[in-house]
């Protein structure tokens, strides 16, 4: 539902690949816009100005991002140092090996004890524990061994 523009700038004859001066003019970032000259969609820009803006933008983007992954690599390696391991590929398939082990005996059926077979448990009481009651008494034993 656009309008045909009237161009604000004298057409400066484009790109190489685009001669052609646009039907609209898709800017707003210099002079009087109307609404339907605006457009959300930068696949419809025709501004020079204003693409090269965006391309500064999504260099300055694209920087950030190396930055952030850069800094998170070096988080997950310290991490990965940490647990002992020498590179972090290791670490994740040990760490998800010792994850599945620990949902396969989180899911295990509170009959096993009577069946046979393995399963968690808690003494004094003989109970046989699973899912978050599991979980909870997992993390009461950490904490009462990691406080002095």
């Amino acid at each position: 539902m656009s309008k045909r523009a009237v161009h604000m700038y004298e057409w400066d004859g484009g790109t190489e690949a685009d001669q052609d001066p646009p039907e609209d003019v898709l800017c707003g970032t210099d002079g009087e816009m109307e609404d339907e000259q605006l457009t959300s969609n930068w696949g419809n820009v025709t501004c020079k100005r204003c693409l090269k803006i965006r391309e500064k933008q999504l260099a300055r983007w694209a920087a950030e991002d190396r930055d952030k992954k850069v800094a998170l690599f070096d988080e997950a390696q310290a991490i990965t140092r940490e647990l002992g391991y020498r590179n972090i590929a290791t670490a994740i398939k040990v760490l998800r090996r010792d994850a599945e082990r620990y949902q396969w005996l989180r899911s295990r059926d509170l009959e096993t004890i009577s069946q046979g077979g393995v399963f968690a448990g808690i003494t004094p009481q003989n109970m046989v524990l699973n899912e978050e009651t599991l979980d909870q008494a997992v993390d009461a034993a950490m904490t009462k061994e990691a406080q002095p």
